[in-house]
């Protein structure tokens, strides 16, 4: 019998364009990219700071002002009303700085 793993990668190999991998935001850790976990607790930090606060966990403050679990785009939603303002606040950290393109931060790797 074929192991289920070898058949989806013969699979995949054979019929090129036909599948899409659903990867999580860690298959870019690698690449010095935050994962949403991440990104979700530096616009808390953010936030945080702005109402002149520096929690100790981030989590916590949040849960306490907030009277709720932080998440992603409910934090995003919060922060960044329209397309172009969550693109602006998210730009910087997907896309490299010069000083990180020299370093060989958020580039590209094999896995992407």
């Amino acid at each position: 019998m074929v192991d289920p793993i070898q058949n989806l990668a013969f699979s995949m190999h054979a019929n090129p364009g036909v599948y899409a991998l659903l990867l999580g935001s860690g298959v870019s850790r690698a690449a010095k990219i935050h994962t949403g976990w991440e990104i979700t607790l530096e616009l808390i930090r953010q936030l945080a700071k702005l109402s002149g606060k520096s929690p100790a966990s981030l989590e916590e403050w949040y849960r306490d002002e907030h009277g709720a679990a932080p998440d992603y785009s409910t934090l995003l939603a919060e922060l960044a009303k329209t397309p172009t303002e969550r693109q602006q606040l998210l730009r910087p950290f997907f896309e490299p700085t010069q000083e990180e393109r020299e370093r060989g931060d958020k580039m590209p790797l094999l896995s992407h």
